[in-house]
């Protein structure tokens, strides 16, 4: 009969022990935080920021108790009645956060080991100071060419410590949420190849997180770019398309194989373009009758538009028009305008040349 009864008051302790929720508890005191209601969000999938829970302010205190929290921690942020921020990062802990809201560099955050993290990363990023100074440094010396090359190269210099110390965090953080978020927000200055490891490597680590997910689906649309990419390199064959002519004809790219092309993608609104326009008629006289065609791709969605700027320009070559962007899509045009020069068999072998610059590349090829 004892043994029943003490099975059975440790099953009860069983119980209670199942029954607490992990939760993070947030007590906060801040001051010039007006009276009123804050929010606190978090990033989902989606990339974007969703509110999670309410608070009353009161006399700059407020405090939450969420369940929603997702396990490995992750990155919330506190928004005031007066849009103001305050970020930090923790799992399912207790945390108290002090300050005033004005000035972040006094907000501490205690209690979440993984804003300790964090707040050391961010802390040791190297030459934040330098690169302010020389910033300044670079907007006050606009007339000496001399001094602002030198200002840039040194800036470029400190960028590049800054990203190594960025990587070596993130590969030193693949498993935990902070890494995840770092690579994330960094992920424009890490190559396809390098994001699709990291991908992996968090992968393997963090499987269920949702900053994983997040992550692969960075990957999936790299992946769809850098294959685009690879169709459209220097020695590759270009794509075959038809758009329609001003005249109201349909241009085939293929049908112009046995001479070389300069194709420009350009658009009648944009002031380079239209130079470019201009500096191409340059090219179409210095190369007259030398087996080269200028083939003009407006990215235009105004029709009418796009035929006033060629009359106006006196555009050379064929004039086409790309109205949905799809060929701009195809070539993977990064901005405008941009050239890409075709050899006589139709394979790409130049390109991100402006018009003038494309001179020497033309001479060579028909040589």
């Amino acid at each position: 009969m004892r043994l029943a009864k003490k099975l059975s008051i440790f099953a009860l302790a069983l119980s209670a022990v199942a029954c607490q929720k992990k939760q993070l508890s947030v007590d906060a005191q801040l001051t010039n935080v007006d009276d009123g209601f804050v929010y606190l969000s978090t990033i989902d999938t989606d990339m974007k920021w969703h509110n999670i829970d309410t608070a009353k302010v009161e006399n700059g205190h407020f405090t939450f108790n969420t369940e929603n929290v997702h396990e490995g921690g992750e990155c919330f942020m506190i928004l005031t009645p007066n849009q103001q921020q305050v970020i930090f990062f923790a799992n399912t802990d207790k945390v108290i956060i002090n300050g005033d809201i004005d000035m972040a560099s006094s907000i501490a955050v205690e209690g979440a080991k993984l804003h300790t993290i964090y707040e050391k990363f961010v802390n040791n990023v190297p030459e934040q100071d330098h690169l302010k100074k020389l910033n300044r440094e670079l907007a006050n010396a606009q007339y000496n060419v001399d001094k602002t090359n030198a200002l840039k190269e040194e800036i470029y210099n400190a960028q590049m410590e800054q990203l190594a110390y960025i990587k070596r965090f993130v590969t030193n953080n693949v498993g935990n949420a902070i890494g995840s978020f770092v690579l994330i927000n960094s992920v424009n200055y890490f190559s396809y190849e390098e994001t699709d490891q990291f991908s992996k490597q968090i992968a393997e680590k963090q499987p269920n997180h949702k900053y994983t997910k997040i992550i692969e689906s960075i990957v999936e649309n790299r992946r769809t770019i850098y294959e685009a990419m690879q169709r459209v390199e220097i020695g590759q064959k270009a794509p075959d398309f038809s758009l329609e002519g001003a005249d109201g004809n349909q241009y085939k790219l293929s049908d112009t194989r046995g001479k070389n092309v300069i194709m420009s993608f350009w658009i009648s609104n944009d002031r380079l373009s239209r130079m470019n326009n201009v500096a191409l008629s340059e090219v179409e006289k210095k190369f007259n009758n030398k087996n080269l065609i200028v083939l003009g791709i407006s990215v235009d969605q105004d029709k009418e538009r796009w035929l006033k700027a060629v009359a106006e320009d006196k555009a050379p070559g064929i004039q086409l028009i790309d109205i949905d962007n799809s060929i701009a899509a195809t070539y993977c045009v990064p901005r405008l305008p941009y050239c890409i020069l075709l050899d006589a068999e139709g394979k790409i072998v130049a390109k991100d040349y402006n018009a003038e610059s494309v001179f020497s590349d033309v001479e060579s090829l028909l040589k």
